[in-house]
């Protein structure tokens, strides 16, 4: 039995029904204890887990009945904070039998650094099977956080001057997720996951000009300007000033050092295919 913490995630319900035609039985979490009713429903089975309240942990063990969770995908809410909540349902969940957890960590969390870094730690000091996905930033940005900013100003707001990103798809992300759950045999790695190609957002600019067929630019801001807008959109400062740095990061390249790795699995989507797909989320009366 695989247990999927964020279970109304995006990588959790293109992971679902993956899992499923492997004929893999499946736990979703939330904290309302609700997922998507557009998922399927075939040995899913959707309950209560707050990171935050200890008492909700054993809720999907018992879910499970005489079908033991052996395998968890852990997924950490997008803020700071987490670790000493991840810390103790790691270990709750190896005594009730887990032997493998698939983290969803980042590019930029290196070991014992942030978060996620130190639950990768955490992961390799306890000695259990583990796989950390390390994926770069996603296609679907586009389509959630940046669609305003795009579809009613005409622009992307960074402070990446002209640092380039191989931009990931969540599906390919699924994909691997699925292949770590299920992979047989001993397990301790980390997987870099990029797309095949770098862009920066002058060059998305241009993209997205060419499809929507009217100009959409880049407007570059300072890391403070960054924060600021952050915090207009109602993000804690410690998260926005966290945000503002990674843009920072990626105008100084770190991005594009880490498409360099050697290791690196490559996605097989592509942007460029992306943005066409999901034009009808920047149009605007005008295009019509």
């Amino acid at each position: 039995m695989i247990l999927l913490t964020g279970g109304t995630g995006r990588t959790a319900q293109l992971l679902t029904p993956l899992l499923h035609k492997a004929n893999q039985h499946v736990i979703l979490t939330s904290r309302s204890g609700i997922v998507d009713p557009s998922q399927p429903s075939q040995s899913s089975h959707p309950v209560r887990f707050d990171w935050k309240d200890a008492s909700t942990y054993e809720h999907p063990f018992k879910a499970a009945g005489s079908d033991p969770i052996d395998r968890v995908l852990l997924v950490l809410p997008p803020t700071l904070g987490w670790f000493p909540y991840a810390q103790t349902f790691i270990d709750f969940a190896i005594a009730k039998g887990v032997k493998r957890f698939v983290l969803l960590s980042a590019t930029v969390c290196d070991i014992g650094e942030s978060d996620m870094g130190r639950v990768h730690e955490y992961l390799a000091q306890v000695g259990v099977d583990y796989c950390i996905l390390r994926p770069t930033w996603f296609f679907e940005n586009f389509t959630t956080e940046q669609v305003e900013s795009i579809r009613d100003e005409n622009t992307l707001y960074t402070a990446t001057e002209d640092g380039k990103v191989p931009w990931i798809s969540v599906e390919d992300i699924a994909d691997e997720a699925c292949s770590a759950l299920l992979a047989e045999g001993k397990y301790d790695i980390e997987r870099f996951i990029l797309g095949p190609d770098l862009y920066s957002y002058d060059e998305i600019a241009e993209l997205l000009s060419s499809i929507l067929g009217r100009t959409i630019t880049h407007t570059r801001l300072s890391e403070t300007e960054v924060t600021n807008l952050c915090l207009s959109a109602g993000l804690q400062r410690e998260w926005a000033e966290y945000l503002s740095s990674l843009d920072v990061g990626i105008a100084h390249g770190s991005e594009e050092r880490v498409f360099s790795r050697p290791d690196k699995v490559t996605g097989k989507r592509r942007l460029p295919d992306f943005l066409k797909a999901n034009r009808n989320c920047w149009i605007v009366p005008s295009d019509v």
